[in-house]
């Protein structure tokens, strides 16, 4: 796997911006739905048998731990990560990550658990860079995330698997973060990641919502707009590797 020659168009600042926070809300409310439903789907079937059995319980126990799940995801990826905010254990990080993947067909393996706890920023980059390492998957594959035991830099996450038809775009987006973060230029791209970067300049993602308006943030790539600045306050580098069978993403001390 060598690094990916993409040309990164320039990053859109997402200070303040409206459509970032309708983005974010409608995808926090989207990943949430599911499991809340069912909660309350299996609260509704105990009143009306009257009582709760054993599936019963267990239905509603597995609804609420993937909704607390989810919860805490989104808190430390799409959440306030000031270098203030305290640090976050290793196997934490890899059983929060393990367990927001759990009921695909998408392993997670980390190399690197038994280091010192990671800086608040730092673990909200990783974060946000595992979820889009997983959106240049296809319905499974695998992940592997690797930290060094001394300290959260160099990170890097490969996502190994068929490419599925938006790959092409999302790399593009993945190349406005590492244009957002501090860094190496990435170069000049092959032609199908080249047409996919004029889409991701303007917000447009091919194969994905064709009828989607320009400048719109789709909820679905909300982690894709977030990670540049994410990586920058972590006071990394984002740089990308690209090959036939999958990706990486790597995490550099800037």
């Amino acid at each position: 796997m060598q690094e990916s020659p993409i040309t990164a168009a320039p990053p859109a600042s997402l200070d303040g911006s409206a459509a970032l926070a309708q983005a974010l809300a409608s995808r926090i409310c989207h990943d949430l739905v599911s499991p809340v439903g069912a909660i309350t789907n299996g609260v509704d079937l105990v009143q009306e048998l009257g009582s709760a059995g054993a599936e019963e319980i267990a239905m509603i126990g597995q609804s609420a731990a993937r909704a607390a799940t989810m919860l805490a995801f989104h808190r430390l990826a799409f959440g306030a990560a000031g270098a203030d905010a305290p640090p976050m254990a290793r196997p934490a990080l890899a059983a929060l990550l393990s367990d927001m993947l759990a009921g695909s067909r998408v392993r997670v393996d980390l190399d690197g658990a038994g280091g010192p706890a990671l800086p608040r920023p730092a673990a909200r980059a990783v974060a946000l860079a595992t979820l889009c390492a997983r959106g240049l998957l296809g319905m499974q594959g695998r992940l592997m995330l690797t930290i060094p035991a001394g300290g959260a830099w160099p990170a890097r996450i490969a996502a190994e698997g068929a490419a599925p038809a938006h790959r092409a775009a999302r790399l593009a987006l993945l190349a406005r973060a590492a244009a957002a973060a501090p860094g190496e230029d990435t170069g000049a791209g092959t032609g199908a990641d080249k047409g996919a970067d004029k889409a991701a300049a303007t917000g447009e993602n091919p194969g994905e919502n064709p009828g989607a308006e320009p400048g719109r943030i789709d909820p679905r790539l909300i982690e894709f707009h977030l990670l540049g600045p994410a990586v920058a306050a972590a006071g990394a580098a984002l740089a990308l590797e690209t090959a036939a069978d999958g990706a990486a993403l790597c995490l550099r001390a800037a």
